[in-house]
């Protein structure tokens, strides 16, 4: 059996702040918006990364979900230049969770968060030093 992770699902608090974070700061690319549930009273988000490799499903919880905004941690990004995506998101005033490190045999990485506080780790694999 082979399975691949597809779809990654992101609490947040606003999904229209969200979206506009992903898309207009992430470079993410809006894949659908589109309303859903027995009476449509649900919105589904969904924004494909860079790449194309993965999605993010931009839940706003309902009801009892335990899924809160803010509570998903350490989600790894991988980049070909590390230096370059810091700056990026230093530019546009992200929020950086853990500042540049780099402690072999791990690679180079750093954490930045979005709006919601959802925490993200940007590492620079082996194959792209």
């Amino acid at each position: 059996m082979e399975l691949r992770v597809s779809l990654a699902t992101i609490s947040v608090s606003d999904q229209d702040e969200a979206l506009d974070f992903y898309v207009n700061t992430l470079g993410c690319q809006k894949v659908m918006d589109m309303p859903f549930g027995c009476q449509n009273e649900l919105r589904w988000v969904e924004v494909s990364a860079p790449g194309g490799q993965l999605g993010f499903a931009l839940w706003k919880p309902v009801g009892d979900d335990q899924a809160k905004p803010g509570s998903t941690h350490n989600i790894l990004l991988d980049t070909a230049d590390l230096d370059a995506v810091l700056a990026s998101l230093q530019a546009k005033h992200v929020k950086i969770t853990m500042e540049k490190s780099h402690h072999p045999p791990a690679p180079p990485m750093f954490g930045f968060a979005d709006p919601d506080g959802n925490s993200f780790v940007v590492t620079q694999r082996q194959g792209h030093v």
